[in-house]
């Protein structure tokens, strides 16, 4: 018999802005970006390739290009694989808006490997960037994820301080992605009522948007809280749906978090619908699909818990 972890932590989400090209360079990026708008990541990581063997891309071109390929991977959840994407986007970039693009991505990057040093500092940079160039909106995104690394250090009452301004400066249209956040906070604290509350709150604006690929993300986080408020049919319910949406998607990174939510749920003692084999096929399934994308990490711990360690 496998042990049980003491918890699944609610994953929280960086705020990465749109990249969308100029008219200038829309010819010859713009399939890829339509197919990222469209959540349609295989297909853009396809484009981005094929854009990329033309040897004859001018800089701006090769540039979006690198950020459609990067995007592309970090959405399916190959943050080791968009890393150097990104990184060559950074090279070719010039202007102010251009660095400042640049500097959000990376630090989305790091903070998803959980280098948090390197996050804050891209994070800053891209913070000060925004702030130059006036843009009030991109300046709540750079706060937002400034918060996420204070959270990640163990600091919540700056991060929520960081969320609250972000909060502030946006419509409530854009607010959802860091209501998510806040909900992990209390989540951390075990205030399950008001993550819930949030958390429903971040759903219902994410589907106004259209924005499958987030709402099911933020599915999965409140169907992971419900197990703990002890809700187990209503967490059953939204982990399910979320993980079919997720699947729709190709995220196998969120594919594999709710894999693990829904074997802690089929584990947890007191839920009548305890199973300990079908948690060992939850378990089973997230450890092969951490694999597959990469994450050595996550994959180890899945296995050391089947193994009972």
């Amino acid at each position: 018999m496998f042990a049980v972890p003491r918890k699944i932590t609610t994953i929280t989400l960086l705020i990465a802005s749109l990249l969308l090209p100029s008219l200038a360079q829309a010819v010859a990026t713009d399939a890829c970006f339509n197919f990222l708008n469209a959540q349609d990541y295989a297909r853009a990581e396809s484009e981005a390739k094929q854009l990329l063997q033309n040897s004859n891309l001018d800089r701006t071109e090769e540039r979006y290009a690198q950020l459609c390929l990067g995007r592309a991977y970090f959405n399916i959840g190959r943050t080791t694989d968009a890393l150097p994407a990104l990184q060559r986007a950074e090279a070719l970039s010039q202007t102010t808006e251009e660095l400042a693009t640049a500097y959000n991505w990376l630090g989305s990057m790091y903070s998803s490997l959980d280098d948090l040093d390197r996050a804050e500092l891209y994070h800053r940079r891209a913070f000060k960037a925004y702030r130059e160039l006036g843009d009030k909106k991109k300046v709540a995104t750079a706060l937002n994820n400034l918060a996420l690394v204070a959270q990640n250090r163990g600091d919540t009452e700056r991060a929520l301080q960081l969320y609250r301004e972000a909060l502030a400066m946006k419509p409530k249209a854009e607010q959802a992605t860091t209501l998510n956040n806040i909900a992990s906070i209390h989540d951390g604290r075990k205030e399950y009522k008001q993550a819930i509350k949030l958390l429903r709150q971040a759903i219902a604006i994410g589907r106004r948007n259209g924005d499958t690929h987030h709402s099911a993300q933020w599915q999965i986080n409140l169907g992971d809280i419900l197990r703990k408020a002890k809700q187990y049919a209503a967490a059953e319910k939204e982990l399910l749906a979320g993980l079919n949406a997720i699947r729709l998607v190709g995220d196998k990174n969120w594919e594999a978090s709710a894999c693990k939510a829904l074997g802690m749920l089929t584990v947890t003692k007191d839920n009548p619908k305890k199973s300990g084999v079908e948690a060992r096929q939850w378990f089973e399934k997230a450890e092969a699909l951490y694999r597959e994308i990469g994450d050595t990490d996550n994959a180890s711990k899945i296995a050391n818990l089947l193994a009972g360690k």
